[in-house]
């Protein structure tokens, strides 16, 4: 395959290119590291239910930019709930 799009030097310079998105891409995941320790902990303190619904506000809080006061309020709202006693294991 590296062959037929002409060898190691072929992807070096493609390489160089991109390097202006490889930057973006990098950083990208450097952000996404702590985030995803918040869920590890907001999933071992408030539990799975609280926990993973909280983090994946963030497709939301991207879609809706302006409307961040929404999303406080679903968070919290989220924040505040509890199973009744009949549904919580022991």
């Amino acid at each position: 395959m590296i062959a037929c799009d002409g060898g190691w030097s072929h992807i070096v310079a493609e390489l160089g290119k991109a390097r202006p998105a490889l930057f973006w891409l990098f950083l990208g995941g450097f952000c996404w590291l702590p985030g995803d320790l918040f869920q590890q902990y907001a999933t071992k303190y408030i539990g799975i239910s609280r926990g993973i619904p909280l983090s994946n506000t963030n497709q939301i809080w991207a879609w809706l930019g302006a409307r961040w006061l929404v999303m406080i309020a679903g968070a919290a709202a989220i924040c505040s709930a509890e199973a009744p006693q009949s549904e919580q294991f022991t």
